[in-house]
Parts: structure tokens; C-alpha cells; sequence
């Protein structure tokens, strides 16, 4: 494992207004985990979620989907 990989921070996908979003990002805070965000609109072109990128982060295309490490 390369050092960049060790130190990166965990991505959180997720949707401003999802219930589900908000718990993790309370859980992620309380722990004081750093972490990125990267948001999936569930409204724009009928919804990001449904795109093979995030596809490929989470099979079930649902929100929110935390990527931890490579």
C-alpha cells in the first residue's frame, strides 16, 4: 500500500436532503473522521445515482455509499 493510499480520506457519496446522508456525516464527525464529499443529485438527469460511475461505487445505486482506501 502506497503512503498517499494510507493517509487518503474516506469519500462519502451522498445527497444533501437524504436522512441516511445526514446520520453518516453525524457518525463521520462525532468519531472527528476527516473525510471528503462528493455529491450525487437524485433529481439531475434523472438521477446520478443511476450513472455507471457510481455504479461502480455502489452496485445498488443508492445513497449514501462511503469508500474507504482504494
Amino acid at each position: 500500500m502506497s503512503l498517499s493510499a494510507a493517509i487518503s480520506k474516506p469519500i462519502l457519496y451522498s445527497y444533501w436532503r437524504s436522512s441516511c446522508s445526514w446520520r453518516v456525516r453525524i457518525a463521520l464527525n462525532l468519531k472527528e473522521i476527516p473525510y471528503d464529499i462528493k455529491p450525487i443529485s437524485l433529481i439531475k438527469a434523472g438521477g446520478e445515482q443511476h450513472c455507471n460511475e457510481y455504479r461502480e461505487v455502489n452496485a445498488m445505486e443508492q445513497v449514501p455509499a462511503l469508500q474507504i482506501g482504494e
